[in-house]
């Protein structure tokens, strides 16, 4: 097969992948919560009519009693269609909160001297549809127990800063007519577009060229850029606001530039640049990747030590003091929300009653895995597990393990001794939180803690998928490999924010998990 004819099918998969994810971002919405509308709809009429005979008992009659009723029937309807809302889970609520505080000035929190409390969400989550359970609340500064608590999202503020910049730009340029009040469903769209999937379909262009120099056949090239493009997590949660999409991508940048780096011989300061910016943004969609960005900087040091400190280092240093600098405007402190236990604790009101924090008492999932074995278990061939919805990772590790005993680069050996201690340490930290956090990300289609993993893991699985390719049992076990994998990203199709397939499947059987 050409290189053209194979760069054309790459496009036409990216193309096509796109096309779908593009459809179900216009589509986003909350299926219960509209569910829920509509049922409060067909319930309009009936209310109505039960009022009816209040107000004429009270002496409504004629004109009067008809306006009466025409607005009891509209208020009913706009609190009906309230529960509509464009957004998928607690986890996404709360950054959408400080997007809105962020952009809309009615929804900021003053002090009592009037001045703004940036970052707090007090007002946004007191509104209809806009509750979470992802947040903290502390006084400022948090040394002072007795100065006034706010709530704020419990994310790191860097990242939502970022999101929040599309909502900003169509805020302000239609002088506030477009609006999270006016249309939800327009700026939900519109920015997971601009936040998730042109950044995702630039990656897939540059996985697209990764992956065409360096696997052996043209079967394994169309194999690897299909799975690329259907069968990773990325097609699930790019539908909603999160941090593990842009995650995936600063891991993708990063491991390009990082290739063409040490693979290609390049080392101009643009190079260093780019691989410095995105390995250290990183950290500020997942914390744990700043493993990443430590053990990136040293391996750029030893192919070339000069450029690694006029280029990565500098642009590091910036990113990092930009993640830590928002932080302590947003708290006061630069310690992060998920580092004070103590924030997750406390009481807020909402429509005017006071309700405990969900952490305060936690269920279901959230109560965390008791059992460190059994949690192993799952995250990597259970319900949750790494291997079991993506069993195309399993190549992954055979890849390194060929990589690792291979004699003839030993660039390939380094570089799968780098992937398979970042995997550990990531995976081992995890394993080794409180038992509250042992919960395999809560509500959700897969082990979202590792996502970020995905670049890394599929550039993996080249040298297995080669060899596999040139054997038609090889070639059989790749495409099975693959279904599965597929099958687990498709399960979620509107929602990510739910269990995996392999978690309803074996409670259909009578197993129940430890904490349910």
């Amino acid at each position: 097969m050409s290189p053209e004819l194979r760069h054309q099918i790459y496009f036409l998969m990216i193309f096509l992948s796109a096309g779908l994810l593009f459809g179900r971002i216009i589509a986003v919405d909350n299926e219960f919560d509209r569910a829920a509308s509509r049922l409060k709809l067909g319930q309009v009429e009936s209310s109505v009519k039960g009022r009816e005979d209040d107000l004429v008992k009270r002496g409504f009659t004629g004109e009067r009693l008809e306006n009466e009723l025409d607005r009891i029937r509209q208020r009913l309807r706009e609190e009906a269609l309230q529960t509509q809302r464009p957004f998928l889970s607690a986890n996404d609520r709360s950054r959408w909160c400080t997007v809105r505080a962020l952009v809309e000035p009615d929804m900021r929190v003053k002090d009592e001297n009037g001045n703004t409390i940036w970052f707090a969400i007090d007002n946004v989550q007191n509104l209809p549809g806009w509750d979470t359970i992802d947040m903290v609340k502390h006084s400022l500064p948090p040394s002072d127990s007795t100065a006034p608590a706010y709530l704020y999202s419990s994310k790191p503020p860097l990242l939502p800063i970022l999101m929040a910049v599309p909502y900003y730009v169509m805020y302000n340029a239609s002088g506030g007519k477009i609006s999270f009040a006016s249309d939800p469903y327009l700026v939900v769209r519109a920015t997971l577009v601009l936040v998730n999937l042109l950044p995702v379909m630039f990656c897939w262009f540059l996985m697209s060229r990764l992956i065409d120099r360096y696997a052996m056949t043209d079967w394994s090239r169309l194999f690897l850029m299909a799975f690329v493009c259907f069968g990773t997590f990325i097609s699930t949660f790019a539908v909603t606001l999160n941090n593990h999409i842009l995650g995936i991508c600063c891991v993708f940048i990063s491991m390009y530039a990082a290739i063409r780096i040490i693979f290609e011989g390049r080392r101009s300061l643009g190079w260093f640049l780019t691989a410095g910016f995105f390995a250290a943004l990183l950290p500020a969609c997942e914390l744990p990747g700043f493993s990443y960005t430590i053990f990136l900087l040293g391996v750029l040091a030893l192919v070339s030590w000069r450029q690694t400190l006029l280029g990565y280092v500098p642009v590091m240093l910036l990113v990092l003091a930009a993640f830590l600098q928002t932080n302590y405007v947003a708290h006061q402190t630069y310690s992060l929300a998920y580092g004070n236990p103590e924030w997750y604790i406390y009481k807020y009101e909402r429509g005017g009653r006071e309700l405990t924090s969900h952490w305060s008492d936690r269920k279901g999932i959230d109560k965390g895995e008791e059992s460190k074995i059994t949690y192993i278990l799952h995250s990597t061939v259970g319900h949750h597990g790494v291997f079991s919805l993506t069993p195309l990772f399993l190549l992954s590790f055979c890849g390194l393990a060929a990589w690792v005993f291979q004699r003839k680069d030993k660039r390939l050996t380094y570089a799968s001794l780098f992937v398979l201690s970042l995997t550990m340490i990531v995976y081992v930290f995890y394993l080794h939180r409180p038992q509250g956090d042992r919960n395999y990300g809560g509500m959700t289609a897969g082990l979202r803690w590792m996502f970020w993993f995905i670049p890394m893991w599929t550039m993996s699985m080249i040298p297995a998928v080669n060899w596999l390719s040139q054997s038609r049992l090889g070639r059989g076990l790749c495409l099975l490999l693959l279904f599965v994998s597929v099958l687990s990203v498709a399960y979620p199709l509107w929602n990510p924010w739910d269990h995996p397939w392999l978690f309803h499947f074996l409670r259909y059987f009578g197993w129940r998990a430890t904490w349910e």
